[in-house]
């Protein structure tokens, strides 16, 4: 079973989860070794994602430009976050080869 390991400071999104029951371990700053293997809740590179089973992002789809200055603040409440559609989105990020050669072509 995997790690929960939460990396946001922001003080709303916290208290977000919270409310909403989901824990975990707050780590304001991450390795590969601390992820492998864990569901992070938070926003990490790409690269670092690969390493995990999952990442969750908290997705707000209608917060104004003023409600997501305050959110970015630390000063946006529940139930705010809640009206601006609040909820969580999982992805799962794994690494693949690439080679230059298969690469799309743009037209000249």
């Amino acid at each position: 079973m995997s790690n929960v390991i939460i990396t946001f400071k922001n003080r709303a999104l916290l208290a977000w989860l919270e409310a909403k029951g989901i824990r975990g371990d707050v780590c304001g700053y991450v390795t590969h070794t601390d992820v492998v293997h864990n569901h992070i809740i938070g926003h990490l590179p790409l690269w670092l994602a690969a390493y995990t089973e999952s990442v969750s992002e908290i997705s707000l789809p209608r917060l104004t430009k003023e409600e997501r200055q305050r959110l970015n603040d630390g000063l946006l409440s529940i139930a705010e976050m809640d009206a601006g559609g609040a909820h969580l989105v999982t992805y799962n990020v794994r690494r693949t080869p690439f080679h230059l050669a298969e690469a799309p072509q743009r037209a000249a």
